[in-house]
């Protein structure tokens, strides 16, 4: 059987889904294309999501951080005390109220800044999306990772140099421009989904949710050692150090294959722009047994819940930080790492039950 199948629309498709009983590893002799090199491996994406979540995944903790730190020195001249001097919040107390009007601010940057990076990622992430299955997935997965490059590098120069904080919209508007990390897991996954079949998919798909919830665990303990030693400097190296490592093994020949041919199509890009918005639109016009308006409530679920996820992280670093428990960074990554666990645990044993 054919390895890619023609679609009405002129689309390929990397594999047949009724193929359910090829085995994983093929013998090395059939290994003749990108695609079956691809299918052949234990490790594809893997490392790409692993190392871009050692960043992204800690990027909100950071940002609130140092957000807060930033408005409390710069505009109320305010030192945050230690949790050994923190006492019972006494809501009368000038400190307490200094600290509720820093929380306050720090929290209406932290929600503009999200959204600056939030609202164009809602319609570039389809867009790169529907484009990956033109253009191929690799091309589509170093976006995101580009964007995140430039939003860590951006935070970077601000910190490093004490530049104005409206600074920081460019960082976040190229994040979301590129897709952010919604993209890059969308990616992630569509690839999966194209070098297995169904029986192996499930397994595969939980590797890669995997790759996601270790190296967030492990970098927000590291990050608050990291904070609290050296200050906001240093975890944004340790940032652009995992982002650009993940852009070099898709780089490197031989480690990351591409999972569906790529379509060189002739003709003037405005036609190939429309082409590929009407292939956008076709998504929800196929309305087979309410696929659109389940297609639609998917797409109205998630993405708010990407936000409120945000979000959330902000506000309880911000709230952790002030009185009555006045945290340091070390304990902030604890909890949050703990945090993790115990949602990942929570998931995983309700997907077992389910």
């Amino acid at each position: 059987m054919s390895v890619n199948n023609k679609l009405e629309d002129g689309e390929t498709r990397p594999f047949d889904e009724a193929e359910n009983e090829q085995p994983l590893f093929p013998n090395n002799n059939s290994v003749n294309s990108s695609f079956n090199k691809a299918k052949s491996r234990w490790i594809t994406v893997e490392p790409v999501i692993f190392l871009a979540f050692i960043g992204n995944g800690t990027f909100s903790t950071i940002r609130s951080e140092y957000l807060q730190s930033r408005i409390a020195k710069d505009v109320y001249n305010y030192t945050y005390p230690t949790n050994s001097s923190c006492v019972i919040a006494n809501t009368s107390d000038p400190d307490y109220i200094t600290e509720q009007d820093i929380q306050a601010d720090a929290a209406n940057w932290s929600l503009y800044l999200s959204i600056c990076g939030f609202l164009p990622l809602i319609f570039t992430a389809i867009l790169i999306g529907k484009w990956s299955d033109y253009a191929g997935r690799k091309k589509a997965l170093v976006l995101p990772l580009i964007g995140m490059l430039i939003q860590s590098t951006v935070y970077l120069i601000v910190i490093a140099v004490h530049l104005p904080m409206p600074v920081l919209f460019a960082g976040e508007f190229a994040y979301g421009l590129t897709g952010g990390s919604p993209l890059l897991v969308s990616i992630s996954l569509a690839y999966i989904a194209d070098i297995t079949t169904m029986v192996q998919r499930t397994f595969r798909v939980v590797v890669v949710e995997t790759s996601i919830v270790i190296p967030i665990g492990f970098a927000q303990l590291a990050i608050g050692y990291l904070i609290q030693a050296s200050g906001f400097v240093p975890p944004f190296y340790l940032l652009l150090a995992s982002q650009l490592t993940a852009i070099a093994y898709m780089g490197i020949p031989g480690l990351l294959y591409e999972s569906i041919q790529s379509k060189h199509e002739g003709g003037r890009l405005s036609s190939r722009m429309v082409k590929l918005f009407h292939g956008i639109t076709d998504l929800f016009a196929y309305n087979v047994d309410n696929r659109r308006w389940r297609l639609l409530l998917i797409n109205a679920i998630f993405f708010p819940i990407i936000f409120v996820i945000y979000g959330y992280t902000s506000i309880i670093t911000l709230y952790a930080i002030g009185q009555p428990f006045c945290w340091s960074s070390v304990l902030v990554g604890i909890y949050m790492a703990i945090s993790l666990v115990l949602f990942s645990f929570s998931k995983y044993t309700l997907r077992l039950l389910c």
